[in-house]
């Protein structure tokens, strides 16, 4: 019988073991899917950076130790700590301004492997 795209994957086509069901196949697929570990970065007239969420971490707390904190979107505001405000801008905003115009942008991005020749 010929498969309708309304119709569920068996355990076999979604990477299943014997031990795992389907949903729990795609549960650990789907937080691999999301992962932030990389970033890309955009800096007023600078290149695009690739940088690690552990590099992006901290070009954001350096930056936040001069920002003036009133121009940080409102719920970043009210938090205290640079480390969990920078946390919080890396998972509710990807943009941050600057007075004299220039800007900071990053958003998560996933690397592939390179396949062997």
């Amino acid at each position: 019988m010929t498969q309708t795209p309304f119709d569920s994957p068996s355990p076999s086509e979604v990477g299943a073991s014997l031990n795992e069901t389907p949903q729990d196949a795609i549960d650990a697929s789907a937080t691999q899917l999301y992962s932030e570990s990389y970033f890309v970065v955009l800096t007023g007239s600078q290149p695009e950076e690739i940088l690690t969420a552990i590099e992006l971490e901290a070009k954001l707390a350096e930056i936040l130790t001069t920002f003036p904190p009133e121009d940080l979107p409102r719920p970043v505001q009210q938090v205290e700590a640079i480390g969990d405000r920078v946390r919080l801008l890396i998972d509710t905003t990807c943009e941050l301004t600057f007075d004299n115009g220039d800007f900071m942008q990053w958003y998560a991005v996933r690397l592939d492997k390179n396949a062997p020749d």
